[in-house]
């Protein structure tokens, strides 16, 4: 086996890029208030559809509502059309420039397509009519991670921690990124905050076990890989397994794992992530 560095650990959806509300709910989009009367129930039920059809009946009644506007968007958001979501969160920031909601769900839906810049800016301007908002420092730490600035993620992410403690998503990328800045008992504390937290997402038991195998701890690394294991076979943890192994000259252990990881795979070599085509050779060697 060759040599390897910090950064060749690998799993898909590395982070959680997902949008916090201020109430600590993970939901992927902002979280806004059910107005009262028959919008309610639909929405309660699930039946996005159904909401959006009513809300868009009232917004033809009131067109300067910027309040009703951003509640459409988050509906089309809900539904997954974020190209429709982004113009009704303009729209309803052209009528509003302070509206937080729209502001942070236009961000949001910049940070989901990659593009940081104008989604760390929006955020950025969210701060300054709310400087204590831990979905917006959780969101911009993440932005940070998504260029690679691990230094400034981690001072974002420390400080949405201050706020919101008791936060499972948060703890758990601030843990990725004391990861990526190589601080891995650190790291460890909040990853194992937000398995408390948390006790049912393998991801979290996995990067756990990638922590103590940097940490030179295999014994315990090893039983958070089969406690990530426990949730179902999975090819990641076998590939990150066998990392953790080739990092502490267990060569014969790293084989077997990463047989393991090429049974469970499913596909053929061409399939496989672009990042772990990269490492595959030193696996191999």
């Amino acid at each position: 086996f060759g040599e390897m560095n910090k950064n060749e650990y690998f799993a898909k959806d590395m982070k959680y890029d997902l949008l916090l509300d201020d109430n600590g709910n993970y939901e992927g989009i902002p979280k806004f208030i059910i107005p009262t009367g028959n919008m309610v129930n639909p929405i309660i039920q699930g039946n996005f559809e159904d909401a959006l059809a009513k809300y868009e009946a009232a917004f033809d009644i009131s067109t300067d509502d910027s309040e009703l506007l951003a509640k459409i968007a988050t509906l089309k958001l809900k539904l997954e059309d974020s190209d429709e979501a982004l113009k009704c969160y303009s729209r309803a920031i052209e009528i509003d420039p302070q509206l937080s909601n729209s502001i942070l769900g236009t961000s949001s839906i910049y940070q989901f397509q990659g593009d940081y810049e104008n989604a760390s800016n929006l955020y950025k301007l969210s701060l300054k009519s709310n400087p204590n908002s831990a979905t917006v420092w959780n969101n911009m730490g993440l932005c940070f991670l998504g260029i690679n600035k691990f230094v400034y993620a981690t001072s974002c992410l420390t400080k949405a921690y201050y706020l919101e403690p008791f936060t499972w998503g948060i703890a758990f990328n601030l843990g990725l990124a004391l990861m990526n800045i190589g601080l891995y008992a650190s790291a460890f504390i909040y990853m194992e905050a937000a398995a408390t937290m948390k006790t049912d997402d393998y991801q979290i038991y996995m990067f756990l076990g990638i922590i103590l195998g940097e940490l030179k701890d295999t014994n315990n690394a090893l039983t958070f890989y089969n406690k990530a294991l426990s949730f179902g076979d999975n090819y990641l943890i076998h590939f990150n397994m066998a990392v953790t192994y080739i990092k502490n000259e267990m060569f014969s252990e790293a084989k077997s794992a990463y047989g393991r990881f090429k049974g469970s795979f499913g596909g053929g070599e061409n399939d496989y992530d672009e990042d772990i085509q990269e490492m595959m050779p030193m696996i191999e060697s």
